[in-house]
């Protein structure tokens, strides 16, 4: 795995797994594919997520890196079935790099996550 392949713990199979996204559902109209990997270094759990996208003749992997649980939590997240869990910074960073390669609203990658604040009032 191109991600981990200079990580001395990761050489072992049995501590990766690549889980391609099978839902069918994109947040980008340039998206062709994405997914999480897992990894269990030592006693801490990684994982990935990403999304691909094919712009301008080029395909560009966007994602990022989380780390979950320590020790036996750590095997127990590895083991789970599907993804482990999620970072919501690591997603709306995600959110705003994909709007940035593809030129896409924020807002449509994204909905439901638009701040409307309501201005100050002056004190008296």
């Amino acid at each position: 795995m191109l991600l981990f392949e200079y990580q001395h713990d990761f050489q072992n199979t049995e501590s990766l797994k690549i889980l391609p996204d099978t839902s069918g559902q994109k947040v980008s109209d340039f998206q062709t594919g994405g997914g999480n990997t897992k990894g269990l270094h030592s006693k801490r759990f990684i994982q990935t997520d990403y999304i691909v996208l094919h712009v301008r003749n080029r395909d560009v992997i966007v994602g990022y890196v989380s780390k979950f649980g320590r020790d036996n939590e750590a095997k127990f997240l590895f083991d789970f079935k599907g993804p482990a869990g999620m970072s919501m910074p690591g997603w709306y960073a995600q959110a705003h790099v994909i709007a940035s390669v593809t030129g896409e609203k924020y807002e449509r990658i994204n909905p439901g996550t638009v701040i409307i604040g309501t201005p100050a009032k002056k004190p008296d």
